[in-house]
């Protein structure tokens, strides 16, 4: 009876073990997938930006604008 108790237990704490694993990589996997997200949004942002500077500036090369070809 007595290793039956412990047989028992022993599974409680492996399957107890295993879900705290699971979640944490899920709390990984979630933290790195919104880094993305933010860091995807950031950059089309910048890039938007850049586009309305560049068409304030009537489309100017840099080169251009110093007189070079």
């Amino acid at each position: 009876m007595d290793q039956e108790k412990i047989e028992e237990t022993k599974e409680k704490v492996e399957n107890w073990l295993a879900d705290k694993q699971h979640r944490r990589c899920c709390k990984v996997a979630m933290c790195a997938a919104n880094a993305v997200v933010l860091l995807g949004l950031t950059m089309g942002l910048t890039l938007l930006w850049v586009n309305e500077l560049r068409r304030a500036n009537g489309n100017r090369h840099c080169c251009r604008s110093n007189g070079q070809q």
